[in-house]
Parts: C-alpha cells; structure tokens; sequence
C-alpha cells in the first residue's frame, strides 16, 4: 500500500518522475532528491549501488533544476541556466555521448547549437531536446524509428531539421519507449514510431 516518504515531508514537492527502477523527486526550489534502483548510475549519486531513501544530488547543488525526463535506465536533467546533463545508462547513445557510456553524476551535454533548451524528452532510450528556437535535437536508440531518422541508433545529438514553416513552433512532444510525436501549433503534427514514418498533416 502507499506510504509515505517522511524524509522528504518537510521538502515542498513540486513533480516526481519515475525510471524503470528509481525515482526523482523535485522540489519548488529546483532541488533534486533520488532513491531507489540504480545500477546503471541513473539517480546521479556518484555510485551504482540502489539508494533505500531520498537522496540529494549534490551535483547539482549549485544549480535550479526546472525540468526532468527519464527513460527506463538514464535521465535528462534542463536547469535554470540553460544547461542540459544526463546520468545513467547510454548503451545505445541516448546520453548523446556515443554508445555503451554510462555517467553516475550529471554530466553536461553540449548542444550542436547556440540556442538553449527549452523542453526536453526522454523515450525508452532515446533523448530529444526542443531549443528556444524550435530546432529538434534526437540521440539513442532508433531501433523502432522512434528517432526519425534512417540509422540504428545515433550516439550524438542529431537535428532533424523538421524545416517548420515561419508561422509554425514545436509546441509539444510526447516520447514512450517506441515512439516520440511532436505536436506544433495549429494542430500540425509530427509523428515517428515503430510502425509508420515521419508525416507532417
């Protein structure tokens, strides 16, 4: 049954996000805690062994947190300050740092672009990241096309150049373990998966 996590009863939880064996928990103030599974490093702690209680990241002390998207064994981490890091299992290049990569700390991820992040997304195991320009940033897993793109996986951030008209903006976009849809203003969408290709309606 639900039970209450009393260490983290006097923290103002602002959303919780959940891999395929830890959870994160942020707070108003943009402060991280984790726990639970973490054999691949994907709650950020510095280690792999699994975490019983809520644990703050120090890594990201010095940082505000304002968003957090896991997939099943790595997270994707966007703060305040424009910066982007992951943690956790990159076997098929979803960290964006090549395949086979495992981090156990938040780590940077330097995007193909001089615009800052303003969404990011994590599938299964796969990333994509939406700048403040509209560009579309993928990395990882592509096995089921769920990266719009004609490879198996890709191991760093890819653009997908989606070529939007003048008046049309990424305004959302839905990632799960096989397939990611991005949703632009005036109801036009993209959309890639396991059985279907990129169409633009």
């Amino acid at each position: 049954e639900p039970t209450i996590v009393k260490s983290l009863c006097h923290e103002h939880i602002r959303r919780v996000f959940c891999t395929g064996f830890g959870t994160l928990a942020l707070t108003e103030k943009g402060q991280l805690f984790t726990f639970g599974g973490n054999q691949n490093g994907e709650l950020g702690l510095g280690h792999r062994r699994d975490q019983p209680t809520p644990s703050l990241i120090s890594a990201l002390q010095h940082e505000v947190v304002e968003d957090v998207a896991c997939g099943v064994m790595h997270v994707v981490v966007r703060c305040r300050s424009g910066k982007v890091l992951v943690q956790g299992c990159g076997r098929w290049g979803q960290l964006g740092f090549g395949s086979g990569v495992i981090l156990d700390v938040p780590t940077l991820l330097k995007l193909p672009t001089q615009s800052p992040a303003k969404m990011i997304f994590a599938g299964g195991s796969h990333t994509m990241i939406v700048t403040s320009d509209d560009q579309v940033l993928v990395c990882g897993s592509n096995r089921d096309g769920q990266l719009g793109l004609d490879m198996l996986s890709q191991g760093s951030l890819t653009n997908l150049n989606l070529n939007l008209k003048p008046d049309e903006t990424v305004k959302q976009v839905k990632a799960s373990i096989l397939h990611t849809q991005a949703r632009l203003t005036f109801d036009s969408k993209i959309a890639c998966g396991a059985s279907f290709s990129l169409v633009l309606v």
